[in-house]
């Protein structure tokens, strides 16, 4: 057994301990936890492997995108060979300029199970596409006719607007 003490001599105290206790006092205080230069080499990594996999992700993504975007091609080839089927005739594009015919594309419309938006049309062939009674047909966005790369479809665009500025809600 070993103790700790003071010997004084005068004014000046010394400690005097044994071998042992040194030892044992370095043990239980030694610094537990991470240096800063860990640390910061731990982050440095993170951020390697986190700039590894973002790229992949997004290419993922795209692919993801690209195959949407073949197989919505493939549901409007789908659609021209069912009109050619039932109608014994492709789908015709618009007949005249006047904007009160329609275009391929809504003629499709019922093939691409969107039969809602095609019966939704005016059967009346005098009144025009911008007419109140025609903005269902006309301005519901169909998600086939979009590719997800390059923008999603939205109910502003000039369809068939004889290159009018669009009709918004009055």
């Amino acid at each position: 057994v070993c103790f700790s003490f003071y010997v004084g001599v005068r004014t000046v105290f010394t400690r005097v301990t044994c071998p042992e206790m040194k030892n044992l006092k370095k043990s239980l205080h030694k610094p537990s936890g991470f240096t800063l230069i860990e640390l910061l080499v731990v982050i440095a990594i993170i951020g390697v492997l986190v700039g590894l996999l973002l790229p992949a992700v997004q290419q993922a993504r795209e692919a993801a995108r690209r195959i949407s975007c073949v197989n919505h091609l493939k549901q409007i080839g789908l659609a021209v060979s069912l009109h050619a089927d039932t109608q014994k005739h492709f789908p015709s594009g618009r007949k005249t300029r006047d904007p009160y015919d329609v275009s391929w594309a809504f003629r499709l419309l019922p093939f691409l199970e969107q039969t809602q938006i095609f019966d939704a049309r005016n059967p009346d062939t005098t009144v025009p596409c911008w007419d109140p009674s025609n903005s269902t047909a006309f301005r519901t966005p169909v998600d086939t006719f979009y590719c997800p790369s390059r923008r999603s479809p939205a109910a502003d665009r000039n369809f068939d607007n004889n290159n009018q500025p669009p009709v918004g809600p009055d």
